[in-house]
């Protein structure tokens, strides 16, 4: 049994519907600031043109940055996340805890470059945004699959019957 943590009165969902449930409203909340934030940098471009000079050239790196962050991690979230689908393949199907913690660490990973994309559009210009459109583009892919993708992991149900509640 698990030694308990300063979260142990928090209730962990116990059955897959629970943890889709909130690994779709977590990645759900890591697609919104990207969009949010992207939305706000086309009304300041639109209304005042991107900043010229020195913080164009470093939205511009910036730009790049965020572009090769975004592949690289995105690759990053999806090898471990098939990592994750491979301990079905060993007879268990991975907790809750471990479904909802990889869920948030491949959200964090794309977020991250996406919301880099912003900050380097509102400097650079609004060309910029490709990368925060890219990252929310990879976000809704991932929340309309997680459902199947869940399931899929946990397909070793019947096999460790005490790992998850019926």
């Amino acid at each position: 049994m698990a030694q308990p943590t300063e979260n142990s009165g928090y209730p962990e969902p116990k059955t897959i519907e629970q943890t889709i449930s909130l690994c779709r409203l977590l990645v759900g909340c890591f697609a919104l600031a990207p969009a949010v934030l992207g939305v706000i940098v086309l009304a300041m471009n639109g209304a005042s043109g991107p900043i010229a000079g020195a913080n164009a050239m470093i939205g511009q790196i910036l730009g790049g940055v965020a572009a090769v962050l975004l592949l690289v991690n995105a690759v990053i979230g999806a090898v471990r996340w098939r990592l994750l689908a491979g301990e079905q393949d060993r007879g268990e199907a991975p907790s809750p805890a471990r479904l909802t913690s990889a869920v948030i660490v491949r959200g964090a990973l794309v977020e991250g470059p996406a919301l880099l994309g912003a900050v380097a559009a509102l400097l650079g210009g609004s060309a910029y945004l490709f990368v925060t459109l890219a990252g929310c583009a990879l976000l809704v892919i991932m929340w309309v699959r997680m459902p199947d993708d869940l399931r899929n992991m946990v397909g070793a149900l019947d096999r460790n019957p005490y790992r998850w509640e019926r």
